[in-house]
């Protein structure tokens, strides 16, 4: 069991590393918003580059924080219902949902990762004046997808573990009560 709650917390560990890391991309993108804010008004003088670039920055910045969120329990979630459940009854839901969600990100791994890879085949780029290869753009959807299935992946275990033994300890560290757990 020890291994498993290692190989839980390294998952956990890299999505909250690459949470933290991406944080500063939020404020890359915001020099570049005031750098071309002053250009445009200021001098009249806009630049090519930084909104295609922002544009760039945010798609790896939602794409690659998704295991970051599934970490803190971030994600939206029909809480109306679910909040009324007791911890377990929020596991055992959560496991039968868990289809869905892996359903979802395999499609979105296979499917983005296909489409990355014919962008650095055929080379191809966007279509503004910048030119910009568009490759790096789109692999960060199926890494961010793979971060995800990891996440994904560890709550499953946690909350089968819920399921299985009852506790609430192990629920506390699951998301169940990411609120609390924030606090701390």
């Amino acid at each position: 069991m020890t291994k498993l709650n290692r190989a839980l917390s390294v998952i956990d560990k890299i999505n909250e590393y690459t949470g933290r890391c991406l944080s500063y991309l939020a404020l890359i993108m915001m020099i570049f918003v005031v750098y071309e804010v002053i250009l445009r008004y200021c001098f009249n003088k806009p630049t090519i580059w930084s909104m295609e670039l922002n544009q760039y920055i945010l798609c790896g910045y939602t794409a690659l924080a998704g295991g970051y969120a599934l970490l803190y329990g971030s994600h939206v979630n029909v809480d109306i219902i679910h909040q009324r459940f007791n911890f377990r009854t929020r596991a055992l839901v959560d496991l039968l949902t868990s289809v869905f969600f892996f359903v979802f990100i395999l499609l979105l791994i296979w499917k983005s990762g296909g489409m990355a890879l014919e962008a650095l085949e055929y080379g191809e780029r966007s279509e503004s004046l910048l030119e910009a290869p568009l490759f790096p753009s789109m692999v960060v959807i199926p890494i961010g997808g793979v971060l995800i299935l990891l996440q994904g992946v560890a709550k499953f275990i946690r909350d089968l573990r819920i399921v299985i033994t009852g506790t609430e300890q192990e629920a506390r560290s699951t998301g169940l009560f990411q609120v609390e757990r924030k606090e701390k």
